[in-house]
């Protein structure tokens, strides 16, 4: 459990006469620990915690001069103050986050602030290392009860901004984690995000997929559950990028009675999944939009016992189904392919392959 042992003083400030008008304070911690019980983190000592300032009872006024507190060479220092006058409360904080580990971050990171931004990297987030980063509350008379009343906040009232490097996030539960290089969370009002310009995706298989322009982005916070939106651009083996879509709880290949191995080549392309943020996500609930390129593909059996090699083909992705459309070679004869599968629905409503292609008779010779 999080303890701590406090002291400190509080030294009056009098008027002419002799009246105390304010209170000039400085406490300490010894002998503190921070943990984070609900998440099961165990306790980290706590080298430093000092705050000094000073107090007007008269006007609800606090003013934080200094707050620090430092753990090994990782210290977050913040000032600011807040003014406690029932039904216009204010809260006006700036800080600064040093480098150090995300978990030394997440028993430092205070529940008051963005906290529900705060519960998603505690659960989701593991491991890497925090570069730096700086944060700033700025509640004007009475944002706090608008909050409280669960109304609009508007981007500059909570600010957060980390650079993290070497995370790895699990974007959707049960899914492969993604490994970041550099990334940067934010948090802007009730707006979250996190920004990662260059990542990867090791699949099931063992084979990685590279994922640049990726974004977890939560556009409201006080939902519940959060309606996440990730984008993406993978690129990789076709069969490994198929491999992850075909992943519980997405499974698109195999609601179309197909394995990630149908197609060969390689892929890249973007992709936009949005979804409600549930621990036991259905297939139904799952939004999907994505467009990609395939190149040198190969497809055994794709036209009845007949493979398909050396196309270029053009994919598209949503939650109801995916079609392929391109160049195709058939025994060494140019042809052009559109293909299409609805998900979860019987053969008898599939829609037909259809090929069409220019023959003359060496074309015939070859096709037999």
């Amino acid at each position: 459990k999080s303890k701590a042992v406090i002291s400190g003083e509080f030294r009056p400030v009098r008027d002419a006469n002799g009246a105390p008008t304010s209170w000039d304070f400085a406490l300490k911690a010894d002998q503190a620990n921070l943990a984070v019980e609900e998440f099961g983190l165990s306790p980290m000592k706590v080298d430093e915690w000092q705050v000094a300032g000073s107090l007007v009872p008269q006007e609800g006024r606090v003013t934080i001069s200094r707050f620090a507190i430092r753990s090994g060479d990782a210290t977050i220092q913040l000032s600011g103050g807040f003014i406690d006058t029932p039904g216009a409360e204010e809260v006006h904080l700036t800080g600064e986050i040093s480098p150090m580990p995300v978990d030394v971050l997440k028993r430092f990171w205070p529940k008051f602030l963005a906290g529900k931004a705060r519960g998603w990297a505690l659960e989701r987030v593991s491991g890497g290392q925090v570069l730096g980063g700086k944060f700033t509350v700025n509640l004007g008379p009475g944002e706090l009860a608008r909050i409280e009343a669960g109304e609009e906040l508007p981007a500059e009232a909570v600010s957060v901004e980390l650079n993290i490097s070497g995370m790895s996030i699990a974007y959707i539960s049960g899914m492969p984690p993604v490994l970041t290089n550099e990334a940067k969370l934010t948090v802007a009002g009730m707006q979250f995000a996190v920004d990662i310009p260059e990542g990867k995706i090791a699949a099931p298989s063992g084979q990685e997929i590279a994922l640049s322009q990726g974004r977890f982005f939560i556009p409201d916070l006080r939902k519940d559950p959060q309606q996440g939106e990730i984008t993406f651009t993978a690129a990789g083996t076709t069969p490994t990028v198929l491999e992850l879509l075909d992943h519980e709880p997405l499974g698109y290949i195999q609601s179309v009675g197909l394995k990630p191995d149908f197609l060969g080549g390689t892929a890249e392309g973007g992709f936009t999944l949005t979804m409600p943020l549930l621990a036991n996500l259905e297939f139904n609930q799952i939004k999907i939009k994505g467009a990609a390129r395939l190149n040198d593909a190969i497809a055994a059996s794709l036209i009845g016992n007949v493979d398909v090699a050396g196309g270029t083909l053009d994919v598209n992705l949503t939650e109801e189904a995916v079609e392929a459309k391109g160049e195709i070679s058939i025994k060494g004869v140019p042809a052009e392919l559109a293909w299409q599968r609805i998900f979860r629905a019987p053969d008898e409503r599939q829609p037909p392959i259809r090929v069409t292609a220019n023959l003359d008779a060496a074309a015939r010779d070859k096709l037999g």
